[in-house]
């Protein structure tokens, strides 16, 4: 899981389940901005055993990362914050829940949902997320 808290272009906490998030220009990002700057591939938050790692594959892609200027790989802890463009964030926290067997089986079960229901993954995320809305809003 990974949280973080957006302080622009809107303020806003938002939580995802997955240990991958994309950020990007392309509707089959994670998170959407506008951006002239970022071209597919987008720029990339990871959980990599226990540590967050954001990364790009664009070498001419900067990012501010607490202020400094960046570039490639960096490995991220709570509080810090990303900003680009006209997008910033703040890292809550990220705990990497799903174990590598759990995740072979969900991958398993998502891909299989794919081709029987015939949607596209952006309709079952879109699915999964307002599921995870709801449960987080009954838990509150």
């Amino acid at each position: 899981m990974i949280k973080l808290f957006f302080t622009k272009p809107y303020h806003e906490t938002l939580s995802f389940l997955f240990n991958t998030i994309t950020i990007g220009t392309d509707s089959h990002s994670d998170i959407i901005i506008q951006s002239k700057k970022i071209i597919p591939p987008e720029i990339y938050l990871k959980i990599i055993k226990d540590k967050l790692v954001i990364s790009t594959n664009q070498k001419d892609l900067f990012f501010l990362h607490n202020g400094k200027k960046v570039s490639g790989n960096i490995r991220l802890k709570p509080q810090d914050t990303i900003s680009f463009d006209s997008c910033e964030f703040k890292i809550i926290n990220f705990i990497n829940e799903i174990d590598k067997n759990n995740e072979n089986e969900f991958e398993k079960k998502y891909q299989s949902l794919i081709k029987k229901e015939k949607l596209r993954e952006k309709e079952i995320i879109e699915i999964v997320e307002k599921n995870i809305f709801i449960i987080e809003k009954e838990l509150d």
